[in-house]
C-alpha cells in the first residue's frame, strides 16, 4: 500500500456505506441536531445523497451527504445475537446474472458473520458464518464491484475478502506499506476502506483506497490481495 494524502478526517462511526437507492430509511428515532464526533472506531455507506453508518451502540444511522455533522435518522440493528456490526456496504454488482435481486442490498459484518440488513428497520437476516473471523478493534469494509467480493481491513493489518452469499473468507497477505513509501516499516491501522466506481458496469475500472488512522493518511492499494 502507498500513502496518497495526509491529514484525513475520520468520522466517529464504526462503519459507513453508500448506495444508489432513493428510498429513505424509516425514522424510529429522530436525531436532528445530534452532533457526530471524530474517532477511528466506527463504520458507513450511502444511498443517493444519504450516508448510512453504524455507531458504537449498534444503531444504523443516516445523515445527508451535504450535512455530515447532523444525524437525521437512527434505528437499532437487531438479529445479530448482540454482536456489533463493524462494517457495512451496499452491494453494487453481482457476478452471477441469475441473481440481480442482490444488487443494492445493504450488508453488515460482525467479527464472525455477514448479514443482510434492512435499511428501513435495522433487521439483520441470513447470517453466514465467516470461515476466517475478523481480528481487531475497528475495520474498513467495502465491496469490490468487479468480482462481487467484500474486502475487509482491520487495525491489526488483517486483510480478507469474502463471499457474502456463503461466508467463505479468503485470508490475504497482511497489509504493509511498500518499500520507498514514507510509511514503510510502520504497521497500518485501517479505519476505512472503499473502492472507486462502485457500480454494476463490468467495463468500469476500480481502485481500492483505505484510511490509516495511525498515520492519519489516505492510502491506495494497487495490489489488494498482496496487502500492497
Amino acid at each position: 500500500m502507498r500513502s496518497v494524502k495526509a491529514g484525513v478526517l475520520v468520522l466517529g462511526l464504526l462503519a459507513l456505506g453508500c448506495a444508489d437507492g432513493t428510498t429513505p430509511m424509516s425514522e424510529t428515532e429522530g436525531l436532528d441536531g445530534a452532533e457526530m464526533t471524530e474517532a477511528g472506531s466506527e463504520s458507513s455507506a450511502t444511498s443517493g445523497g444519504t450516508v448510512y453508518g453504524v455507531d458504537a451502540d449498534n444503531y444504523l444511522v443516516a445523515f445527508d451527504l451535504g450535512r455530515p455533522g447532523r444525524v437525521s435518522r437512527r434505528v437499532r440493528i437487531t438479529g445479530t445475537g448482540g454482536a456489533k456490526v463493524v462494517g457495512i456496504d451496499f452491494r453494487p454488482s453481482a457476478v452471477s446474472p441469475a441473481t440481480p435481486d442482490v444488487i443494492g442490498k445493504l450488508y453488515g459484518i460482525t467479527k464472525r458473520r455477514i448479514y443482510e440488513i434492512d435499511p428501513h428497520t435495522g433487521a439483520a437476516s441470513n447470517g453466514q458464518l465467516l470461515t476466517v473471523p475478523l481480528v481487531g478493534a475497528f475495520f474498513g469494509t467495502g465491496f469490490n464491484p468487479t468480482v462481487d467480493r467484500l474486502r475487509n481491513h482491520g487495525n491489526t493489518q488483517q486483510n480478507v475478502r469474502l463471499n457474502v452469499a456463503d461466508g467463505m473468507t479468503t485470508q490475504d497477505t497482511n497489509l504493509a506499506y511498500a518499500a520507498g513509501d514514507p510509511g514503510y516499516g510502520t504497521a497500518p491501522s485501517i479505519a476505512g476502506t472503499a473502492y472507486t466506481n462502485s457500480d454494476n458496469d463490468p467495463a468500469t475500472l476500480t481502485v481500492l483506497y483505505a484510511i490509516d488512522a495511525r498515520r492519519n493518511v489516505l492510502t491506495v492499494l494497487p495490489s489488494p490481495n498482496s496487502g500492497q
